[in-house]
């Protein structure tokens, strides 16, 4: 699996992020400002692309789930200019999923998003998996669909 935090930070890179303009110092008890990933949290929530579960703990240790995974993107990806708003079909494809009633209410735009621009499929014919948690593979696999399909430019 893939951390929070992890994440972050080849996203970061990816980006091309000047990581040289955060200090990390955030305003999450759980992120030391000297940890190797401060800087990258610190430009993410900077910019609008994560934020942690409340105003003081950033989740770092933890597993990164589909659902978050998807926002992340969606949120970087719309920062980038790309229109986000899912179609009418692809929030009716991803409510045909089993599961489709586990996503986060918050994060249902972005995972119809993702499946609209094939930025990820199910985990099965039937269901998406939306709380598991995202393999470092399914993340460069889905970094890869990204690139394919020009979803979000630069990546």
């Amino acid at each position: 699996n893939i951390t929070r935090q992890d994440f972050v930070v080849v996203l970061s890179r990816i980006a091309g992020a000047d990581l040289s303009k955060y200090n990390g110092k955030t305003k999450f008890a759980d992120v030391s400002p000297s940890a190797y990933y401060a800087k990258a949290i610190h430009w993410a929530t900077a910019n609008g692309v994560i934020s942690g579960y409340n105003a003081t703990k950033f989740g770092v240790g933890d597993s990164l789930t589909r659902e978050q995974l998807v926002t992340i993107l969606s949120r970087y990806a719309q920062k980038k200019g790309v229109n986000v708003t899912p179609s009418a079909a692809a929030l009716n494809k991803m409510n045909a999923y089993s599961d489709a009633k586990k996503i986060n209410p918050n994060m249902k735009n972005a995972v119809a998003w993702a499946l609209q621009n094939k930025v990820i499929n199910g985990m099965t014919d039937t269901t998406i998996a939306p709380q598991g948690n995202a393999t470092r593979a399914q993340v460069a696999t889905i970094l890869m669909n990204i690139n394919a399909y020009k979803v979000i430019p630069g990546i």
